[in-house]
C-alpha cells in the first residue's frame, strides 16, 4: 500500500463549487504536470490550489523522502467551510443577506499509479442493488404465482 502525503488549506475563501472544477482538472495528474496546469488556468481558485500542491510536494519531498518526479495527485478533497454572514440594507428597513461562502482544500499525494482512486456515488451503488433486489421479488412472485396456479387446476 502507498504512502499519501496530505497538505490542506482551511477557509479558502473561494466557494466550493468553483474550486471543484479546477480540482477535477488535476486530479490523477503527475504533481508537476498538475503545478503546470495550474499556472496557466485562468481561475482564481487555481492560485489557492497551487499553493496547496506546492505545500504537498515540500511535505513528501522534506520528511518523507519522496522523489518529486514520482509524485502523482491521487486525491483531491474539497469541502464545505465556515459561512461568513453579511448584509446590506434593503426597502422598507429590510435587511438582504449575503453569504460569503468557504472550502476547504486537501490534496493527497503518492508514488505510484495504483494508489489513485476512483470513488464511486454512493447513490448509485444503492441504486443498482434496489433495482436488482426488486428484479429478484418479481422472478420468485412468479415463479410462486406459476406454482399456485398449476395446484388450483388439478
Amino acid at each position: 500500500m502507498q504512502k499519501i502525503v496530505y497538505a490542506k488549506f482551511n477557509n479558502c475563501g473561494s466557494p466550493q463549487y468553483k474550486v471543484k472544477l479546477v480540482a477535477d482538472m488535476i486530479r490523477g495528474k503527475k504533481a508537476l504536470e498538475a503545478c503546470d496546469i495550474l499556472r496557466f488556468t485562468n481561475k482564481i481558485a487555481a492560485r489557492d490550489i497551487l499553493k496547496v500542491v506546492n505545500s504537498a510536494i515540500a511535505n513528501a519531498v522534506n520528511n518523507d523522502g519522496m522523489d518529486k518526479k514520482e509524485l502523482i495527485v491521487s486525491r483531491v478533497m474539497v469541502d464545505c467551510a465556515t459561512t461568513y454572514k453579511r448584509g446590506r440594507p434593503a426597502a422598507r428597513g429590510r435587511y438582504r443577506e449575503i453569504l460569503k461562502r468557504n472550502s476547504n482544500i486537501t490534496i493527497g499525494l503518492s508514488t505510484g499509479i495504483d494508489s489513485v482512486e476512483t470513488v464511486k456515488p454512493v447513490k448509485k451503488v444503492a441504486k443498482v442493488a434496489k433495482v436488482a433486489a426488486k428484479k429478484e421479488l418479481k422472478s420468485k412472485t412468479k415463479s410462486i404465482s406459476k406454482l399456485t396456479k398449476g395446484q388450483t387446476k388439478k
